[in-house]
């Protein structure tokens, strides 16, 4: 089962006017694998020779005007590196919330 989280900005006019870098952003960690349509998919190479395993381990999703949702099914250090990384550079650049499915804050 899938944890899911969403990534508020505060501002969301800031999103909308800067949202290409923010995808240019992701698709410049090293976890991503690859982009379908709004979503795009981050996997670690730890388990990777699991044939069991999913194609992903976490898909963010930037549709949404105001936020980012993040669908994680495995964190896997490399991939929890690449999210923190993420995270720190969109506050280098806004203010943002994390919250967890519930609505609740979480401490990223």
């Amino acid at each position: 089962m899938a944890a899911e989280f969403l990534v508020r900005f505060v501002d969301g006019d800031w999103y909308r006017r800067h949202r290409q870098c923010v995808e240019a952003r992701i698709a410049q960690l090293p976890s991503f694998r690859r982009r379908q349509g709004g979503a795009f998919w981050l996997k670690g190479p730890e388990g990777a020779d699991d044939a069991k395993a999913w194609p992903y381990d976490v898909r963010l999703f930037v549709d949404a005007p105001q936020h980012l949702f993040l669908e994680i099914g495995a964190r896997p250090a490399s991939v929890q590196a690449d999210l923190i990384a993420l995270l720190a550079w969109i506050r280098g650049r806004t203010a943002i919330v994390c919250e967890d499915e519930d609505g609740e804050p979480v401490g990223w």
